[in-house]
């Protein structure tokens, strides 16, 4: 057997080199074996350690580690079988599915608990650590106090490392050094120096300028496709999709920009050169996709035809929200009692406060895709019934249809790859494979839950990272299987 490289797991290191005994025929088995035995006693503590943690969290987010123990009891228990006819290529199987397992299990552990950590009303992971940790110190005797420490050190040191060199970001740099100060004082100082430190992070977060969004989630996957794909990280077949996906939304844009302008009741100057100009918008934005298509194989001016193609679409978005103010205020209808004018949703008119009538809006039907299977073009999907929701277009209830779609779509994709047995994965390519495709899904997974914070309203910075992770997570999928193919 070949020499292993260090596990996180120091007593499967020492199993494995015991095996290795057995196969060079250095030991007997029966050692190994009560070696064995006491190690998978001491995984099933550990297993039960992390279901009281566990308790009260949703099921898919323990599932994988949950999947994770499983297959290492499993391997564990392989273990045992090749040591009843311990003959060199049943150990050697053995051995590694042990270290692979041992491996995923760590990986599973720590992606859990640092979401666990970091989960909070912000959608910055970092400051949610820290008020964990100011949280957790801040109380006597804390039974997660000495784990807290141990996970936050690292992360904060890194975070010092990464910040320190960039003068915009010394004030996030200075918080997360006073941070790792108390961390390695300890002592009676500790937690009044975290409590500061995670002040100065949240003023200089809630100060940190932010970039504009694009103004919508067709326009954000072309520009992140189109960037990736330049950078030679994405198949031209996503940026493809998403290049169709923002046409195909242009073109409905149009058409009802045009149908607007003959049925607007107001009229002018002003309105007049609106009216030209976004027509010229439109026209200079179907310019730009017919070039971006024309520019994929040499890719020679990419990157300057996605920065106009922002530039203009935020300035049709802002053209758009010109009509739509115009529109709003040839709306506004007389008051049944005296007359005066009122916005449109007026409960009482704001001069003699009558009663108003109420106008009833029912959103439009909306129908979820027939679709259930996890890909790209469903996160489209999802991607844009956040739109519609954020506009109006749909109802808050009608949105909630798509996350519920969209988390079983996940799970039933997590699923499937968990039902794939190890022993179908022989290379190392195939298992690279399968965990890019678990991490897509978690991607997947995050996103609909930061969607699920914001329509909630806990804000648009939720929306917008939500956005970002379906549209990101989509795109992994779709990497994988340019690669399988």
């Amino acid at each position: 057997m070949q020499p292993q490289g260090p596990t996180p797991s120091q007593p499967t290191n020492e199993l494995y080199q015991l095996l290795a005994d057995v196969a060079e025929g250095r030991r007997m088995a029966a050692e190994v074996e009560e070696v064995r035995s006491a190690r998978k006693a001491r995984v099933e503590l550990v297993r039960q350690d992390f279901r009281q943690r566990s308790q009260g969290q949703a099921p898919g987010e323990a599932q994988q580690v949950e999947a994770a123990f499983e297959a290492h009891l499993a391997a564990l228990d392989q273990v045992a079988e090749a040591l009843t006819l311990p003959e060199r290529p049943r150990l050697e199987q053995a051995a590694r599915q042990l270290v692979e397992t041992a491996c995923e299990v760590d990986r599973s552990l720590r992606a859990f608990d640092w979401a666990d950590m970091t989960s909070g009303e912000t959608p910055y992971p970092l400051l949610n650590l820290l008020r964990r940790l100011r949280d957790t110190l801040g109380q006597p005797e804390h039974p997660r106090a000495q784990e807290m420490k141990a996970w936050s050190a690292p992360v904060l040191q890194q975070a010092m490392r990464t910040t320190a060199s960039d003068p915009r970001l010394a004030p996030l740099s200075a918080a997360f050094e006073r941070a790792v100060q108390a961390l390695e004082a300890g002592g009676t100082n500790l937690f009044p120096e975290i409590v500061g430190a995670c002040s100065q992070l949240e003023t200089a977060l809630l100060e940190e300028p932010a970039a504009a969004p694009p103004p919508s989630s067709w326009l954000e996957a072309v520009l992140i496709s189109g960037r990736a794909y330049a950078e030679g990280e994405m198949p031209e077949e996503m940026l493809t999709e998403a290049l169709d996906a923002l046409e195909e939304r242009m073109v409905v844009a149009y058409q009802d920009f045009e149908n607007a302008v003959l049925e607007s009741t107001t009229s002018g100057h002003r309105v007049q050169e609106e009216v030209t100009r976004s027509r010229d918008l439109f026209a200079r934005l179907n310019e730009i996709l017919e070039a971006i298509r024309a520019d994929l194989q040499t890719c020679a001016d990419l990157p300057r035809l996605l920065d106009s193609l922002e530039e203009i679409a935020r300035a049709l978005h802002e053209a758009q929200r010109f009509f739509d103010e115009t529109e709003s205020q040839a709306g506004q209808f007389p008051c049944p009692r005296c007359g005066q004018l009122n916005l449109p949703g007026s409960r009482v008119c704001s001069a003699c406060a009558a009663q108003l009538p109420r106008l009833e809006l029912t959103p439009a039907p909306t129908e979820l895709p027939t679709s259930q299977d996890l890909h790209s073009q469903n996160m489209f999907e999802i991607a844009q019934a956040a739109e519609k929701a954020a506009t109006g277009e749909i109802s808050s209830e009608q949105f909630a249809g798509y996350l519920r779609w969209g988390f079983e779509l996940a799970q039933r994709g997590r699923e499937a790859l968990d039902r794939i047995p190890p022993e179908s994965m022989p290379s190392d390519e195939a298992r690279a494979l399968a965990e890019q495709t678990r991490e897509g899904i978690n991607e997947i997974q995050t996103g609909l839950e930061e969607l699920t914070s914001w329509s909630r309203g806990l804000g648009q910075d939720f929306y917008r990272a939500g956005t970002r992770r379906i549209l990101r997570g989509g795109q992994k999928l779709v990497a994988v299987q340019q690669k399988a193919d």
